[in-house]
C-alpha cells in the first residue's frame, strides 16, 4: 500500500496527506500499519487520533492494541493517546501494564502532567486506581503539586471515593516522603469511614511518630473530621 511504502520511507507528510482522504483508504490496515511499524515521531500521535476518529476500527483491533501495548517501544504518551481512544471506542484492551509502567517509571512534571489531562477522558479500573493512588504518594512522585493533582483526579474521577485508615496511617509512618499539604489533601478530599477516623484518630493521639509542631498539626485536621473520640482512646490517652 501507499502508506506501507511511505512508513519505508519514514515519510511523515506523505502519509498525513494519504490518510486524510480517508474514504478512499483501508482505515483498518492503515491504522495497523501505523501502530506497528511507524516510529514514534511528531507525526505519529496525530494520525492514531485522526484513525480513531474516523473510526478505522472494530473489535477485533482489541487483538492488535493489546499485541502493541505490549510489544512495542513507543513512547508511554503515545501508548495511552492508544489506551484514550480505544476508550472512547469502547474497545476493550488491558492498559494495566502500560499504566504501570508509566508511574513507576521516571517521568518528568510535564509528562505527567500531560497523563492526567489524557486520563481525565477515561474510566480506570480498580488496579489502575491503585497503581495512581501509591504514586500520588510515593517518593517517585515528580511534585507535591502533581500528587494533589493526582488525588483530585482519581476524587473527580468516581475511581476512588473512600479511602481507609491505613492508607493513611501508611503514608502517615512514611516520615522521609511525609507532606503534611498532601496528608491534608488525602483527608480533606476522600470519604473515610467512621470506623477508619476513629483508627486514625486513635493512631494519631497515641502513636503518631512527627515532629512536635507538625503532630499537632496534623492532630487538629483530624479531630476537625472525626468530631469526637471514643471512650477507648481517651482512656489510653
Amino acid at each position: 500500500s501507499l502508506i506501507a511504502v511511505s512508513i519505508k520511507k519514514h515519510n511523515g507528510e506523505d502519509i498525513k496527506k494519504i490518510i486524510q482522504n480517508i474514504e478512499f483508504i483501508d482505515k483498518r490496515a492503515a491504522l495497523n500499519d501505523i501502530l506497528k511499524k511507524y516510529p514514534d515521531d511528531e507525526f505519529k500521535m496525530q494520525f492514531i487520533e485522526y484513525l480513531f476518529d474516523n473510526h478505522a476500527f472494530d473489535q477485533k483491533e482489541e487483538i492488535l492494541v493489546n499485541n502493541y501495548f505490549k510489544s512495542s517501544n513507543d513512547k508511554p504518551l503515545t501508548k495511552l493517546l492508544v489506551f484514550v481512544k480505544c476508550n472512547e471506542a469502547k474497545l476493550n484492551v488491558d492498559a494495566s501494564e502500560l499504566i504501570s509502567s508509566i508511574f513507576t517509571g521516571e517521568q518528568t512534571l510535564a509528562e505527567i502532567e500531560k497523563v492526567f489531562e489524557m486520563l481525565n477522558k477515561v474510566k480506570l479500573s480498580k488496579e489502575n486506581v491503585a497503581i495512581i493512588f501509591d504514586y500520588c504518594l510515593s517518593n517517585n512522585c515528580v511534585s507535591e503539586d502533581i500528587a494533589i493533582a493526582g488525588l483530585q483526579y482519581l476524587r473527580n474521577s468516581g475511581g476512588l471515593f473512600e479511602i481507609s485508615s491505613n492508607d493513611i496511617i501508611d503514608y502517615l509512618n512514611d516520615t522521609r516522603n511525609f507532606s503534611y499539604n498532601i496528608f491534608n489533601c488525602l483527608v480533606n478530599t476522600f470519604n473515610i469511614g467512621n470506623k477508619s477516623l476513629d483508627s486514625l484518630v486513635s493512631y494519631c493521639l497515641l502513636k503518631l511518630n512527627q515532629p512536635a509542631d507538625l503532630r499537632k498539626e496534623i492532630i487538629s485536621l483530624v479531630m476537625d473530621k472525626a468530631k469526637n473520640v471514643t471512650i477507648k482512646t481517651l482512656e489510653d490517652y
